[in-house]
């Protein structure tokens, strides 16, 4: 449900904009723009000066783009995912999946516990050197809290809207708001937000600070952007040819889920404002992505399956097909995450995530149990895996 509350008014900060502790790698021909938050190019704009004139096609054989997309109103926005997130669970449950021999049902005890160190509607968590930092898209706020105890570290700073995707980079903490399609910059030294919200295209759902900049998917617009984080301006944008739902920085780019059957690979470095990228066939339903063992992982939901993919080669080379034998074992893959050597697949309608060998795809001991439905699997600083979840709400630490 998303809220429908106005924000609350809160006095400009008098926080300005330090020089970032890394400073992000984008091309030396994209001018600075100046420190002004207007805003954000409209998809019909993007999709019209994504590809410069000469430029290899990076669209698939088949087919144009798609249409221009509709803009919709905040109450719009959520009721628009809530529905497309509905249709693509149901075709997965509807889906008749083919197990692979011995990827469930495997015998012993789970290879790890998950132990619950904050209860509440927590949509996503990031970590940085001041602690744990966490989206709660039902409150509007974004909480500070020890990740060793889980316990609060001052009061939640309320953002209003609907929080949605947190990342720490760049000496900031970044916050995706999927009802106001914005970014908000956080100082995480006084909590408190620096400058205007950055305008971004419609519906963002995903972010990543890294590798040139503050990445950001927006699942209604089908787009990708990049913002400099010294000026809080997107650098570049583009629509992609089957849209944006996860994004993930990772080895030779930042890697797309789209909508239907892709993932893409976004070149980090802009040319003259524009984004440059690659795309593959994978499984049906693509959603959570992950990076590591020198590849990158995709959660098909509706195929019931994992792809690994070369980086460099950009091809397909394996698939794993997950669950369908019951038992507590995940047939709706939806995030993925690298953590211990092994690969963690987290189930899209019931509480358990599951470790597969990730040379082979077969099932290492039996499912984790959560205490609800996996919304985001993440590492921490140290290498740790962590787990939000919905039904109820809570924060997990993955333990093994």
């Amino acid at each position: 449900m998303t809220p429908t509350g106005n924000r609350l008014e809160r006095p400009a900060p008098n926080a300005q904009r330090p020089t970032p502790d890394t400073p992000p790698s984008h091309d030396a021909s994209v001018p600075t723009p100046v420190r002004s938050r207007a805003h954000a190019p409209t998809p019909d704009a993007l999709r019209a000066r994504t590809v410069p004139p000469g430029a290899p096609s990076t669209v698939r054989p088949g087919g144009d783009r798609p249409p221009a997309r509709m803009k919709l109103s905040r109450r719009g926005v959520g009721v628009v995912l809530t529905l497309g997130l509905a249709v693509v669970l149901g075709l997965a449950v509807l889906t008749d999946i083919v197990t692979n021999p011995g990827s469930s049902g495997a015998d012993g005890p789970p290879p790890a516990v998950a132990l619950t160190l904050i209860h509440t509607e927590a949509a996503s968590v990031a970590f940085g050197p001041t602690g744990g930092w966490l989206a709660d898209d039902h409150a509007g706020t974004l909480r500070h809290f020890n990740p060793s105890t889980g316990t609060a570290v001052g009061r939640p700073l309320q953002l209003g809207g609907r929080p949605i995707s947190v990342a720490t980079g760049f000496g900031r903490i970044w916050v995706a708001d999927l009802a106001g399609s914005q970014v908000w910059e956080v100082d995480p030294k006084t909590g408190s937000v620096v400058g205007s919200p950055i305008p971004v295209a419609q519906g963002p759902v995903s972010l990543a600070a890294g590798d040139g900049g503050v990445w950001v998917a927006s699942l209604v617009a089908g787009t990708v952007s990049l913002i400099d984080p010294r000026t809080g301006q997107v650098l570049a944008a583009g629509v992609l040819p089957d849209g944006a739902v996860r994004l993930a920085i990772g080895p030779d780019g930042v890697w797309v889920s789209g909508q239907t059957d892709s993932l893409t690979r976004v070149d980090p470095d802009p040319v003259a404002g524009l984004l440059r990228w690659k795309t593959v066939d994978v499984g049906q339903g693509p959603f959570g992505v992950g990076t590591g063992d020198g590849s990158v992982w995709v959660a098909n939901v509706k195929s019931g399956s994992v792809s690994r993919v070369d980086p460099v080669s950009m091809r397909v080379t394996a698939t794993y097909t997950v669950g369908g034998a019951g038992g507590g074992v995940p047939a709706n893959p939806e995030m993925v995450a690298l953590w211990h050597d092994r690969l963690w697949v987290a189930d899209a309608q019931q509480g358990v995530v599951v470790a597969l060998d990730p040379a082979t795809g077969q099932q290492v001991g039996s499912p984790v149990e959560v205490p609800g439905v996996i919304r985001q699997l993440v590492l921490d600083r140290e290498g740790g895996l962590w787990g939000t979840t919905a039904n109820p709400g809570t924060v997990v630490r993955f333990s093994g």
